[in-house]
C-alpha cells in the first residue's frame, strides 16, 4: 500500500484559457514508438511510487507500454484524439492521457480523470506540466465530463502544487495497493 494526494475539479471553477505560448503545438497520437519513448522518459525519473515500481520491476520502456495498454483493464474509455504529446519547437516534451470511466455516477454526472501525465525531464520547470494540466480539463469538458477526478503520490510535492495552484480541491489522503501486481514488499527495495 501507497499514499496518494486526491483531488477534485468540478464543472462549477474556472476553464483557464488557453494562452499562446511560442513553440507550442500538440500531437495526437495513439500509442506508436513516439508516445512510448516519451513516456518511457518521463516514467523514468517520476517521483511517484508505482512509477518507480514499475521502472525497477520492467524497464521505463516496458513500463510504458504497460501504462499506456493498460487503461482498458480499469474499465475506463479515451477519444482517440484525447491522449497528446506536448512539443515545444517540434520536439516532445511531455504527454497526458485523459480518460473518462465507463460507469457514472447515480446522479448521472460524466467522471474523467487524468490517467497520467508527465514530462521529460529536461523540461521540467518550465510550465509545461500546467499547460498539459489545463489541455486535460479542456479535452474533459468538451467531451461532456463534469467531475475530474486525479491523485499523485504523496511524494511528488511538484504536481501536488501544480494541482493546488490550479484550483483543484484536495480531497483525504488514501492508501491504494501498488498497480502492477506490486506487493508491499516490493515497497522495501524501492524506498532503500
Amino acid at each position: 500500500m501507497y499514499r496518494k494526494v486526491p483531488f477534485e475539479w468540478t464543472t462549477g471553477q474556472a476553464i483557464v484559457e488557453r494562452v499562446p505560448r511560442t513553440g507550442i503545438s500538440w500531437i495526437t497520437s495513439d500509442i506508436d514508438a513516439r508516445f512510448v519513448d516519451v513516456v518511457a522518459k518521463c516514467l523514468a525519473t517520476s517521483l511517484d511510487t508505482s512509477d518507480k515500481a514499475a521502472v525497477r520491476s520492467m524497464g521505463p520502456t516496458t513500463a510504458a507500454r504497460t501504462l499506456l495498454e493498460s487503461a482498458p483493464k480499469w474499465q475506463v474509455s479515451r477519444e482517440v484524439d484525447w491522449w497528446r504529446l506536448l512539443c515545444y519547437l517540434g520536439v516532445p516534451v511531455g504527454f497526458v492521457l485523459p480518460i473518462t470511466f465507463d460507469v457514472m455516477e447515480q446522479s448521472g454526472v460524466l467522471q474523467g480523470s487524468i490517467f497520467h501525465t508527465g514530462v521529460i525531464p529536461d523540461a521540467r520547470g518550465k510550465g509545461f506540466g500546467r499547460l498539459l494540466l489545463r489541455e486535460s480539463v479542456r479535452i474533459l469538458v468538451d467531451g461532456g465530463v463534469q467531475r475530474i477526478y486525479c491523485d499523485t503520490d504523496e511524494t511528488n510535492v511538484p504536481m501536488i502544487h501544480l494541482f493546488e495552484s490550479e484550483g483543484w480541491g484536495r480531497l483525504p489522503i488514501r492508501e491504494v495497493p501498488l498497480p502492477f501486481g506490486f506487493t508491499p514488499g516490493d515497497m522495501k527495495k524501492i524506498k532503500s
